[in-house]
């Protein structure tokens, strides 16, 4: 090409590299700007606890112990790690954006297997907990399947007497309700400990937790250890329910989300 052009060219490509690396120095304030204000928002206990952790003891002044945490989170590659993840919930929030269709191609193109198993049981739960499905576990889920199957044998002509009958039912009915007794008292000592984890937290933990849930924080120190534990046992439940979906085999999910649409 002409001289001139080879010069416009130059310049286009210089003038890029510097907006890329004004871009790449205005991420870098905002993360460092983030970070120390993340560390200015926390009480000074908290800070004093994080500077032993750091391995620096005695007396300091909050500004100090803002700078030293900063300085140690910088030393172990924070402002590369935090706009690692910027940058990875800006392309998240992309292909979010994306509808499946065009999604499926993009798969296809990078050679991604669509169907995986765990990614297939993570957007069943999380469909599932958009609906509401995950309320507190009851015991012996399937157990009314097996009483009807039960019942339904029982009611089959045979050459058993009524009686014998009867004692077949009460017996069945009593290891029901021991193995209904017995999972009951699980659960009630289960919820008494993990509420007395959340009454040992201060009330400061507990916003905190639910703030960091995206639960509001209001009311009463109770009122926010019943929040919590609410989330909890939604969650506990959650996590029962994957557990579940990865126990079945990749075509079964594959038909399951299909049947919910996903």
């Amino acid at each position: 090409g002409k001289k001139e052009d080879m010069v416009t060219a130059v310049l286009a490509h210089e003038a890029q590299a510097r907006a890329a690396q004004r871009a790449h120095k205005a991420k870098i304030r905002e993360v460092l700007v983030k970070k120390k204000e993340e560390l200015e928002s926390l009480s000074a206990p908290e800070l004093k606890d994080l500077c032993v952790a750091a391995g620096a003891k005695g007396m300091m002044a909050k500004p100090a112990r803002v700078e030293l945490l900063l300085k140690q989170w910088q030393d172990d590659d924070g402002v590369d790690k935090a706009i690692a993840q910027l940058a990875r919930d800006a392309r998240e929030a992309e292909l979010v954006a994306m509808d499946k269709v065009a999604l499926q191609k993009l798969c296809n193109k990078s050679g991604v297997e669509c169907f995986v198993k765990e990614v297939i049981v993570e957007r069943v739960v999380k469909h599932e907990c958009a609906q509401g499905r995950f309320a507190r576990p009851r015991p012996g889920e399937n157990e009314g399947e097996e009483t009807e199957q039960s019942a339904a044998s029982s009611s089959k002509p045979g050459k058993k007497k009524a009686s014998d009958d009867v004692v077949d039912a009460l017996l069945a009915n009593e290891a029901n309700r021991k193995r209904e007794r017995e999972l009951k008292k699980q659960e009630e000592e289960a919820a008494a400990s993990k509420r007395k984890e959340f009454r040992a937290m201060s009330i400061e933990e507990l916003k905190k937790l639910l703030a960091k849930k995206g639960q509001e924080a209001t009311g009463k120190k109770e009122d926010l250890v019943e929040a919590a534990f609410a989330i909890s046992v939604q969650e506990d439940a959650a996590a029962a329910k994957k557990a579940k979906l990865k126990s079945m085999d990749i075509d079964k999910l594959k038909q399951r989300l299909a049947s919910k649409g996903l």
